[in-house]
């Protein structure tokens, strides 16, 4: 009998095999090279509340870059501009002067009908109040903001991230009837349900004891091992040395220079 050539071997594995594998070796020779996307930059971005005598300004040319599948941290002491920093980056506020990107789209004078659609679709929220509707279940609340954006998979979805964050079983809960780590994990598959681009969490084990938190952020590195891009906000250095990497910001500047 002639034997196989090695070239009909190969061609007898499953087509779809071959082409995942393949997908997967040129997806992480791309990531070696250093080619991942930036999904966030700030350049020169001040942020000042007040005029005259009474300004305060909470950042000042604050130039930094986000790329897709990090892990950042954002530190620093109380009053230091970490959330006014998480507002910007998040559109929920525009910088006084300087410019911010998203994906290479400037956003810095958008209205707020506009950043209100691109927060919906491209940005998921976790804070340390969880935010949580009381009059509805947890389901209904991770499909709420879908709905806002008339995603007519918002129930599908919502499903899968409940039960990606362990929730299969309390979907028809109400908030009373869930503890404060199942309150987070709400929000967090909230906030994961439309499969954002970036998902910013500020201080989301704050209001948590120590086990329920350390839960909490095991979600997030899994995450952040799926391809998540994370950005954390957090005073607990122990928190932010999870992240791979991390910007301190010190009296509105980033602490040794821009990133």
């Amino acid at each position: 009998m002639k034997p196989i050539s090695p070239c009909i071997k190969f061609q007898a594995i499953s087509s779809p095999v071959i082409s995942a594998y393949f997908t997967y070796i040129y997806t992480f020779l791309r990531c070696m090279i250093g080619c991942m996307e930036t999904i966030i930059e700030l350049h020169d971005v001040w942020k000042v509340y007040g005029r005259g005598k009474t300004a305060v300004s909470a950042l000042q040319g604050v130039s930094a870059t986000i790329e897709e599948g990090e892990f950042i941290s954002i530190t620093g002491p109380s009053g230091s501009g970490k959330s006014t920093m998480m507002s910007i980056v998040g559109a929920l506020d525009l910088p006084t002067r300087g410019k911010v990107f998203l994906r290479g789209k400037d956003i810095s004078k958008m209205d707020e009908s506009d950043l209100a659609a691109l927060r919906g679709k491209r940005i998921g929220f976790v804070f340390q109040q969880f935010n949580l509707i009381p009059t509805l279940t947890a389901l209904e609340n991770v499909m709420l903001p879908m709905e806002f954006q008339d995603d007519n998979g918002a129930k599908k979805k919502a499903k899968e991230a409940l039960e990606k964050v362990g929730l299969k079983d309390r979907m028809g809960h109400k908030p009373a009837e869930l503890s404060g780590g199942q309150h987070q994990r709400v929000a967090i598959a909230r906030a994961i349900a439309h499969n954002p681009d970036m998902i910013l969490a500020d201080e989301p084990t704050g209001n948590l004891d120590t086990k329920t938190g350390n839960d909490v952020m095991g979600i997030f590195g899994t995450l952040h091992n799926e391809g998540k891009t994370i950005v954390l906000v957090t005073h607990d250095m122990g928190l932010a040395s999870r992240a791979n990497r991390s910007i301190r910001l010190v009296d509105g500047k980033i602490d040794g220079g821009n990133l």
